[in-house]
Formats: C-alpha cells, sequence, structure tokens
C-alpha cells in the first residue's frame, strides 16, 4: 500500500492507526519508503505514550490530541505513575467513565440497557474527578477539546 501511495504522489498521507504499536509500524514504513508527503494522524499520534516509539519517523506529522481539565494535576500524575498509563485522556476518560457509569448502574440497576442507555444519553455537564465535564449527545457522542500539534525535535508542539 505506501508503495502505491508513493507512485501516486501526494502532497499529504494520513495514517489511521488505532493502537500505538500500528502507529509505529505505519510511520516506519512511511519513513523507509521516503515518501515525501505531509504526515497527517489521528489522535495516536498526539499521545504522549505514541510519540516516544517513533518520534524520528514522524518529524513533522500533524496530529491531533485532547485537551481535558486535570492533564497536569497531581492527581492525574498519581493515576499515571500507579497504573503507567502514557494514554493521556483516555486514562482519565476510563477512570471518569467508571464513576459514571456507577451512578447511572445505581439509578438504573445492571439489567435495565434502556434506562442505561438513555441515562447515557442524558448525561450533561457530569464533572469528572480527571478528565473534567462531560456531555454525551444523541448519538452517544461525546464532546471534546482538541488542540493540534506537530512534531518537532521528538516532541509534541502545539501549533494551534
Amino acid at each position: 500500500q505506501v508503495t502505491k501511495i508513493k507512485s501516486a504522489n501526494p502532497d499529504a498521507v494520513m495514517l489511521l492507526p488505532q493502537t500505538i504499536p500500528m502507529g509505529e509500524v505505519f510511520v516506519t514504513q512511511v519513513f523507509e519508503s521516503g515518501l515525501k508527503a505531509q504526515g497527517l494522524g489521528n489522535e495516536v499520534f498526539g499521545l504522549e505514550g505514541g510519540i516516544k516509539g517513533y518520534a524520528e519517523q514522524a518529524e513533522g506529522f500533524y496530529s491531533p490530541s485532547a485537551v481535558f481539565a486535570k492533564e497536569n494535576s497531581p492527581e492525574f500524575a498519581q493515576l499515571k505513575a500507579q497504573t503507567q498509563c502514557e494514554l493521556g485522556v483516555y486514562c482519565a476518560t476510563t477512570y471518569d467513565g467508571i464513576f459514571l457509569l456507577g451512578e447511572i448502574l445505581e439509578k438504573c440497576g445492571d439489567k435495565d440497557t434502556t434506562c442505561v442507555r438513555d441515562a447515557l444519553y442524558a448525561t450533561q455537564g457530569w464533572q469528572g474527578k480527571l478528565s473534567g465535564e462531560t456531555s454525551i449527545d444523541e448519538n452517544g457522542d461525546v464532546a471534546g477539546v482538541f488542540q493540534v500539534n506537530q512534531v518537532k525535535s521528538g516532541k509534541l508542539v502545539k501549533v494551534a
């Protein structure tokens, strides 16, 4: 696939890995092919644990990363240290999501899936300990705040 992409001489190539190891595979293949297109990646590229494995090959890549309330807090630092989680917002939202789901299960019980779904969809302004405010829309999607980063000298640098 990389050979076909390279022969098309694109201005940009977007890589959409779903895991950090796959991100490393994709970036390495593009880098080794000599493809000179602008690199774009999904939020996996913006994860702290991801860039460590392929910063040199991803130089110049752009990617979004989620911004969350307690990213630089002692509480989040403690969670990262205890769990060795390097997945940024995913660590915080997973932690908080357990408490949100716990509240909903207390209200609905564990057998009324319609109640659970409706309660999730009705979540507006729920305050998590680490990720901040959570609201869920009628499609079950969670809104978020993102920034755009670029890989520069092995680090993710905010550009927008």
